[in-house]
């Protein structure tokens, strides 16, 4: 029984049942003293999303409750939920579990994926919704955050599967390694900051489109307010060939600027297709602006 009455909707016992699925949803949207109660049970979201004409990126079994309160305007939302036997494209995990408040400009979130018993990354913290949206017209210096705009977000893991980036691109694969991660976040969604330490070790991957595998990454970044520091990343072709790459970024309003870095290889295969057989010896260095970058230094093609 679902009845509209000006901008409030009562939705009475509304029950969407498959199986052991189940999704039931009763009370009162767009009021401000009543609330619409959601409540999710064993939900497949591989199903869910192909419904909604997903890329059927996640899998996994949703438990989930949701209380939606407020006038159309300022609804505001809380909710806890777990997703189990739980996937991103390639990447496993048991669990992705946590709880979400919606507060009108952002939400406070207090999630943990659980990879394995002794693998585990968490989020915590506020984020506003301006850090999901792409970024406006770039400003000069540093924004001062609106009420409901500054970012005060802590991400931690332990060491995880570095497979976890497959979710977020296909042009990578068989991606294995190790990531550790322990990075502050805060600054405003158009100019956000980032202070804290990525580490990765043991990294291998494959790129099928230009017929090339790498193995032995090992690299340390290091984010400050402005800047990210790379102090020497190692990676080996398939003919155990040594590129390195080290140097510094400046980032701003998720932008690159000012560069200075290094990049050392000597006859690194890069491609290996029907195309072409493509192996390169460099000593390059790149400073001045990433949009009029000045290139020094030598590259040969084998």
């Amino acid at each position: 029984n679902i009845r509209y009455g000006g901008e409030r909707v009562r939705i009475d016992n509304l029950q969407l049942v498959s199986g052991d699925q189940r999704i039931d949803v009763e009370g009162v949207v767009g009021s401000p003293d009543e609330v619409l109660h959601v409540r999710t049970a064993n939900v497949d979201v591989a199903q869910l999303d192909q419904l909604l004409l997903g890329d059927q990126r996640l899998a996994g079994r949703l438990n989930a409750t949701a209380a939606i309160s407020g006038p159309t305007g300022a609804l505001r939302a809380e909710g806890e939920f777990t997703l189990t036997q739980g996937a991103f494209r390639q990447f496993m995990f048991e669990s992705l579990a946590g709880k979400v408040d919606y507060v009108g400009r952002g939400m406070n979130v207090d999630v943990r994926l659980q990879q394995t018993p002794q693998a585990w990354l968490t989020a915590t913290g506020y984020a506003p919704l301006s850090l999901f949206r792409r970024n406006p017209t770039g400003t000069e210096g540093h924004e001062t955050p609106e009420p409901g705009e500054a970012i005060d977000l802590q991400v931690a893991s332990s060491q995880i599967d570095l497979g976890v980036v497959q979710g977020f691109t296909s042009y990578v694969t068989n991606v294995t390694g190790a990531l550790q991660a322990n990075v502050k976040v805060t600054g405003t969604g158009p100019d956000p900051h980032l202070d804290g330490v990525i580490d990765i070790r043991g990294g291998a991957f494959e790129i099928p489109d230009l017929g090339t595998a790498y193995t032995g990454l090992d690299t340390r970044v290091d984010l400050k307010t402005d800047a990210l520091t790379i102090s020497e990343m190692r990676i080996l072709d398939e003919h155990k060939q040594v590129m390195t790459v080290g140097g510094t970024l400046a980032v701003h309003e998720r932008a690159v600027g000012a560069v200075d870095v290094k990049v050392q290889s000597e006859n690194f295969e890069v491609i290996d297709n029907q195309l072409a057989d493509l192996k390169l010896d460099t000593d390059v260095r790149i400073t001045g602006e990433l949009r009029a970058p000045r290139v020094e230094g030598f590259v040969e093609v084998e």
